[in-house]
């Protein structure tokens, strides 16, 4: 009896050995036939990844301010721009800055307790308003956040001269208004990557002769052409 019990209680253990093997060997095949290698994953997205918006191609408008420095000192102006295609704009742009010799300094009069410009017969101020083209350039050649243009405007130019003669603003009681052609050729560049705002820098010439003889802003020494070499820093915002 008890030579039963062992073999039975033996017999017993290799089943419960053998069974126990064949799950383990059975769960384990589908992991050796599974390789990562063998699978392929493709992700279809349902938008582009990259937006075209993101480029601001739809802002076709702009406006903004412009700060002028040249001989005759600062400035500031406005401009409104409309987008033609990927490299061309147009442009109305209006000025406005002041005009003087070269020369003129302004001294402490001990009599009449102020600063003054002896010999001064006109303030003279100018107000250049023009319609320009903007041609862009290697704008895929260069960085992505520099965009060189050429420009080329014309257009009137309103002249206002004053009479030297008492406090600034009762002179404009008695100013004169004169209306000149005007052109200027200019070369610059947009700084940043193309989008809502714009900074760019210009370096223009305007020609704006006066006529005539001139008029004068010192005594005997008239200015002939309001215009030269303008710097100009523009800050806008496209919309």
């Amino acid at each position: 009896m008890p030579h039963r019990t062992i073999l039975l209680s033996a017999i017993l253990l290799f089943i419960i050995n053998f069974t126990n093997t064949r799950a383990q060997t059975k769960g384990s095949e589908p992991e050796e036939r599974i390789s990562i290698e063998d699978s392929v994953f493709i992700f279809h997205s349902p938008r582009p990844l990259v937006n075209p918006a993101n480029k601001a191609v739809n802002l076709l408008n702009a406006w903004g301010a412009d700060v002028l420095f040249s001989n005759n000192g600062f400035g500031l102006g406005f401009f409104y721009q409309r987008k033609l295609n990927s490299s061309m704009a147009l442009s109305a742009n209006l000025g406005i800055s002041g005009a003087r010799n070269t020369d003129e300094f302004q001294v402490w009069n001990p009599y009449e307790g102020e600063y003054v410009v002896y010999g001064k017969v006109h303030r003279l101020f100018m107000f250049p308003l023009t319609l320009s083209l903007q041609q862009y350039f290697l704008q895929d050649v260069l960085f992505e956040t520099l965009r060189p243009h050429i420009s080329l405007g014309a257009g009137p130019t309103f002249i206002l001269a004053a009479p030297y003669k008492h406090d600034f603003f009762s002179d404009f009681a008695h100013s004169d208004t004169y209306v000149r052609p005007g052109a200027f050729l200019g070369l610059g560049a947009d700084v940043g990557k193309y989008g809502k705002t714009i900074l760019a820098l210009n370096i223009r010439y305007y020609y704006i002769p006066f006529g005539g003889d001139g008029i004068e802003s010192v005594l005997d020494h008239p200015i002939k052409d309001f215009g030269g070499v303008f710097l100009t820093l523009t800050i806008g915002s496209r919309y």
